[in-house]
């Protein structure tokens, strides 16, 4: 195949020029070989095609570009790389929802500490009450354990009524326990994610005030 002159005065192809082409809509593909010497072939050797190379028109213009195919390790880097602006990109957005809720919701960090004891006074309401219902089936418990140890003394056979309704009650202040547990833990949890809105909120008070200090004040008029 023959290549016109301003493709063959830059190209050289394994030591020998290529030929003029006849056909000025025949594509052509150049690539840089094993040894770095730039070749320009009308078929792509296929140990060519992992290197990269490019598609150019007989003139020597670029059609298309194919990269080379990456390694390995270079596809795993790729990929964290997308992770990791995959999660800052979310992250980003979870701040800036987060942001927006505060502003909306308080003016002060008196707004959000009042609302925070508002909550934790709210669990404290419903442990206050689980308790008290922990008391009341104690007392119960203690009343049919009393039940069963006197007819005991009696040489007599417990029910298995009386039994199983001493077991559901025990079950009934385990499953009690483990509420006020959990509930407990939830004023933990309500104290962290306050001071946490704390100091998000103090941070974004600190930003207006350093863009209210950065904006160039009004010039005053003087008429003389």
């Amino acid at each position: 195949m023959k290549l016109p002159k301003l493709l063959l005065s830059s190209i050289v192809c394994a030591g020998c020029m290529l030929a003029y082409a006849d056909d000025s809509t025949k594509t052509y593909y150049r690539y840089v070989n094993e040894k770095g010497v730039k070749v320009i072939v009308d078929s792509l050797p296929p140990e060519a095609a992992p290197l990269g190379y490019d598609i150019i028109t007989v003139s020597g213009q670029l059609i298309e570009r194919v990269p080379r195919q990456l390694t390995g390790q270079e596809l795993l880097d790729k990929n964290n790389a997308q992770t990791q602006e995959r999660l800052r990109k979310e992250e980003q957005r979870r701040l800036e929802e987060w942001d927006k809720s505060l502003m909306l919701r308080y003016s002060s960090i008196e707004d959000i500490e009042a609302a925070r004891e508002r909550a934790i006074q709210s669990v404290k309401v419903r442990i206050s009450i689980l308790k008290s219902n922990r008391s009341s089936v104690k007392s119960e418990i203690e009343r049919e354990q009393a039940r069963a140890a006197d007819i005991e003394r009696r040489n007599r056979e417990v029910p298995q009524a009386l039994v199983e309704k001493i077991n559901v009650l025990l079950d009934e202040i385990q499953d009690i326990e483990d509420s006020i547990t959990a509930r407990e833990n939830e004023v933990d949890a309500i104290s962290a994610r306050f001071v946490r809105d704390i100091d998000r909120f103090k941070t974004l008070q600190d930003r207006i005030h350093l863009r209210s200090q950065a904006r160039p004040k009004a010039v005053r008029k003087s008429y003389y």
